[in-house]
């Protein structure tokens, strides 16, 4: 079995989270609301889209993929990236995107490249800036991102589609477009959403601000923003929380590992003495004499499997020997 398919033994402490009250979810939205990842989660994501998605005036040339591979990694869960084509600074740099290219246009690219051979889980799409920047029959560009979104459920089985709309643009009849836009992106991924198709809605607009914008191509972010654009599609993660799949093993990249995967809120049962105790994640990660936390019925770590070269003992299940397989 693949070591990407075992987690470190605290994985199942996601559940653990179940206690924690969260917003009412309006299930006939794709605007869900926010909820914890499982730590037994890999992402294996596919960023489609144009320029911005490439990372055009990033400093790294990451543009938001960097940023949100760390914020994935901080809270414990495996990432890659996939695509047919390489920008910045990071190792995983694999990204699918065309600078200059209109909606119609990527999709054509991205069916051609083989882009969809890797089988994400997760594809973040950004795009739609260049048919407002060249007024491209902008009144139908809602219609081709379903086009587009259809295509990819249609060939990458149980992904989840992640939409976002446009980011500001300091050009006034281009932000007139986008506005425009992004209203018939939103009207359209909630159709898409409520027939059962796996896609979401990330309001991208409202959360970078002019100010984070270039102010010479009025168009692409600075570091800040493409941070900010970071922080919404990982709160969209979250909110995808339950449509997840388990990526399929193929794939261009690996995974990048978490170093740790001992969430901060995490706890662990002490089996010294006679009573358990709670001890801090810092105290487990270096204990020798830690049980897992029970997570009840419900845990999603139950199969135990022993590292190489390392005896399995059920009965004492120590913290800093064993990993465990997610019954996912």
């Amino acid at each position: 079995m693949s070591p990407l398919n075992y987690l470190p033994l605290l994985c199942c402490l996601g559940n653990a989270l179940a206690s924690l009250t969260y917003p009412a979810q309006d299930e006939s939205s794709p605007i869900l609301q926010d909820r914890s990842i499982d730590k037994c989660v890999d992402f294996k994501i596919m960023a489609l889209g144009a320029s911005v998605t490439w990372g055009t005036h990033s400093t790294t040339g990451n543009g938001y993929r960097g940023p949100l591979e760390k914020l994935i990694l901080a809270g414990g869960n495996n990432v890659a990236f996939t695509g047919t084509r390489n920008n910045g600074h990071m190792a995983d740099n694999a990204v699918e995107a065309y600078p200059g290219y209109l909606i119609s246009e990527v999709q054509a690219k991205s069916n051609s490249s083989g882009s969809y051979d890797y089988q994400p889980n997760v594809v973040i799409i950004h795009l739609g800036t260049n048919d407002c920047n060249l007024h491209f029959d902008t009144d139908n560009a809602p219609t081709r991102m379903v086009n587009l979104v259809q295509n990819l459920t249609a060939a990458i089985p149980d992904v989840v589609v992640i939409v976002s709309s446009l980011i500001p643009n300091l050009v006034a009849d281009v932000e007139t477009c986008i506005l425009s836009v992004n209203s018939g992106f939103k009207t359209e991924m909630a159709t898409l959403a409520n027939s059962g198709v796996k896609v979401l809605y990330a309001d991208m607009h409202s959360a970078v601000p002019t100010s984070d914008i270039n102010p010479v191509d009025g168009t692409h972010p600075n570091d800040d923003g493409y941070q900010k654009m970071a922080n919404v599609w990982y709160k969209s993660l979250r909110n995808a929380a339950k449509l997840l799949s388990a990526p399929n093993a193929e794939g261009k990249t690996g995974f990048v590992q978490p170093q740790s995967k001992v969430p901060a809120c995490a706890g662990a049962v002490s089996t010294s003495g006679s009573s358990s105790s709670t001890v801090s994640p810092s105290a487990a990660a270096s204990s020798t004499d830690i049980k897992l936390l029970n997570c009840g019925s419900e845990s999603k770590c139950s199969t135990m499997v022993s590292p190489s070269g390392v005896s399995s003992d059920t009965s004492t299940q120590i913290f800093s020997k064993y990993r465990y397989e997610c019954a996912v």
